[in-house]
């Protein structure tokens, strides 16, 4: 076959789980809870969004990384302070994964 000596680039898992949780906190964001409501379409907050069916090691990783990113130990502290916008929780894992994503660039 014509593409059996291409090898499938397996993608980062931090990566992914930094761009899935980014799709839900897009979606519907929440505060002082980790996820509100039900159904097919919950609210979650930054740290649930993370945490949330990816594999422990991963989200571990990735509950790391994202504390780098937002300078700050308590990721629910820092998604309930009053004033922060869903806006701006979308904005930080917008940074957290352009980081990531640089990071990648140079390991190649």
């Amino acid at each position: 076959m014509p593409f059996d000596a291409s090898p499938i680039a397996n993608p980062d898992p931090v990566l992914v789980c930094l761009k899935n949780a980014r799709a839900r906190v897009a979606h519907a964001w929440c505060q002082n809870q980790p996820i509100k409501g039900g159904g097919t379409a919950p609210a979650y907050c930054a740290h649930a969004a993370i945490a949330w069916n990816h594999p422990v090691d991963v989200s571990n990783a990735t509950l790391q990384f994202f504390r780098v990113i937002i300078g700050r130990d308590q990721i629910p502290h820092w998604n309930d302070k009053k004033g922060r916008t869903q806006a701006s929780v979308v904005a930080a894992f917008d940074r957290a994964i352009a980081v990531k994503e640089k990071e990648l660039s140079y390991a190649v």
